[in-house]
């Protein structure tokens, strides 16, 4: 079993449309839908029969036990999200990195449990699809992604897939680090812009760091052809092969709002260089 993750370092890129296209072009895969925050691989995929919740992640909330607070204030100065206000933790923006647990002199802060989401599982007509549902005011965290990716993992081993596709959230932060870590392969998708040869450089710089193999698909790449060219040279320098380039085609658009993979309904050109780049980025994978 082969786990690929497509990401891209910002949104819009077409990392779902490639995703959901590579789903429904292989022959045993499953989906894992990491991008928490705003999960539409379902929208494209059409799953049939009702979703089974898999799984509960829970994190963890800093609460002050006022009857032992000294109100020195050490704690809202310490806090990286501004959480702390007047001796109150405000649970929306704590994040649960209870650093403030440990600089607090009299130990009136601790750790406190509470539900950031539910693991979705659904079949669709290509496949299997995981995905994750956050309960509202929370935020994905690396521990949901790690948690998405062992659910799709058990899904594979259970259908015996041979691939798990790991639809990478936007950034380069927790999120993004918990899709690539231990990956087979990552299949970075660019768009023909300044901003998106920016945030793909970041992309690029943490699958370095982290050893992880990186192919460069430059996605509607017509727009812009000279940027396009400056994306893959980058993408070179980085250690990271450019491989086939996806045109604009009115075509996705029209497979996206009827709700379906491109690859599967379409014949058109970005239908054809999708299937070309699915069978290369098999060819490094096995």
């Amino acid at each position: 079993m082969k786990q690929l993750v497509i990401a891209g370092g910002k949104g819009g890129t077409g990392k779902t449309t490639l995703a959901v296209s590579f789903l429904s072009l292989s022959e045993a895969g499953v989906l894992v839908d990491c991008d928490v925050d705003a999960p539409n691989a379902h929208l494209l995929l059409g799953p049939s029969g009702e979703e089974q919740v898999a799984g509960r992640v829970d994190g963890e909330v800093a609460r002050i036990d006022e009857a032992t607070c000294t109100r020195c204030g050490e704690c809202e100065d310490i806090c990286p999200f501004y959480a702390v206000q007047e001796f109150r933790v405000e649970g929306l923006f704590c994040r649960g990195c209870a650093v403030c647990t440990m600089i607090c002199p009299v130990g009136a802060i601790s750790m406190v449990r509470r539900k950031v989401g539910d693991i979705r599982i659904a079949k669709t007509e290509y496949g299997p699809l995981v995905w994750g549902k956050l309960s509202p005011g929370e935020a994905g965290t690396g521990k949901f992604i790690n948690a998405l990716r062992d659910v799709g993992g058990e899904v594979a081993i259970r259908e015996g897939a041979e691939l798990v596709i790991v639809d990478a959230s936007a950034g380069i932060g927790c999120p993004l680090i918990s899709s690539i870590t231990g990956a087979d392969l990552m299949l970075a998708v660019a768009e023909p812009t300044i901003s998106g040869k920016s945030d793909l450089k970041r992309a690029l710089k943490v699958a370095g760091h982290f050893g992880v193999r990186t192919l460069v698909c430059v996605n509607q790449y017509d727009l812009h052809k000279p940027t396009a060219r400056e994306v893959e040279r980058m993408g070179e320098d980085m250690g990271a092969e450019p491989i086939d380039r996806i045109p604009y085609d009115p075509e996705v658009v029209r497979a996206t709002v009827e709700g379906l993979p491109v690859a599967a309904v379409s014949d058109g050109p970005a239908a054809r260089a999708i299937k070309k780049v699915f069978g290369m980025v098999m060819e490094h994978l096995n």
